[in-house]
């Protein structure tokens, strides 16, 4: 009896900390800088806004994602990103779960630099939920558009779930949120840039974001930010640079719930 409320708490603790979340999953780059994602025009991991793949190299990434220390609580993500002056393409594969509950998320973008000034991209995601024994699925859509007004300026824009699409559970409905994002980011310097994300979902709360990254050499730099939602949440991070290949580290505090931490390596070419 005692194992089996232990393992209900987990799998409902589970569900509404991560259901069908995998478009605002960002790796540890953006948990560093306080979930500023859409308007990283080089975003080593997953992003929300799927026009941001043109804007910068070819990579291979994966991360691990976990939130609160708790192993159940574990994500694994694999990305590829594959750019190109006519049209830009990744893929990833997400996974998070356990023996009685596991969700899986796979990706593809798609994505076009009009340059110098407008990236505009798409993206498709497959979600799938197993729980109690069954196994649901569902596809969204997803939109991005990266806007350069002056080379040191960028704009972001996102939508993920723009087809409002839902899981069919048995005779119920469950809701995918449809989340609209704007961001801002200011280039100082190559080593140093100021970016700032609002977030709206038509289901959920606001959340608000920025982020500071400053690299002291090409090698080695620091990343800090402050997460808003219904708290406020620290975040800081590390970053490795070696020729190409990288390791980053994010960390995240929510006072009341505790750290969540991303780790992360990738090769850029």
């Amino acid at each position: 009896m005692k194992k089996f409320i232990i393992l209900s708490s987990v799998i409902l603790f589970s569900i509404s900390v991560f259901a069908f979340q995998y478009g605002r999953y960002i790796g540890p780059v953006s948990l560093s800088l306080g979930n500023v994602s859409c308007v990283l025009s080089d975003n080593t991991y997953n992003s929300v806004n799927p026009a941001t793949i043109s804007c910068g190299k070819s990579k291979i990434s994966a991360f691990y994602h976990n939130k609160f220390l708790v192993p159940e609580l574990g994500l694994e993500n694999l990305s590829f990103v594959y750019s190109h002056p006519t049209l830009s393409f990744s893929a990833n594969v997400s996974h998070h779960g356990f023996t009685d509950y596991s969700e899986m998320s796979v990706g593809v973008n798609f994505s076009r630099l009009f340059k110098p000034y407008i990236s505009v991209g798409i993206g498709a995601e497959y979600l799938g939920w197993y729980y109690t024994g069954k196994w649901n699925s569902m596809a969204c859509f997803n939109l991005g558009i990266m806007v350069m007004p002056i080379s040191n300026l960028s704009i972001g824009f996102s939508v993920y779930n723009l087809s409002f699409s839902k899981f069919n559970i048995e005779e119920s409905q469950f809701e995918v949120p449809t989340i609209f994002y704007l961001g801002l980011k200011y280039q100082f310097t190559d080593l140093l840039f100021l970016a700032a994300e609002a977030s709206l979902s038509l289901k959920e709360n606001f959340t608000a974001s920025i982020g500071l990254e400053y690299f002291f050499v090409k090698q080695v730099g620091m990343r800090v930010g402050v997460y808003a939602s219904k708290e406020i949440s620290p975040c800081l991070g590390l970053g490795i640079n070696l020729n190409g290949f990288c390791i980053d580290i994010g960390a995240q505090y929510n006072f009341k719930l505790g750290l969540t931490s991303s780790v992360g390596i990738s090769y850029k070419w």
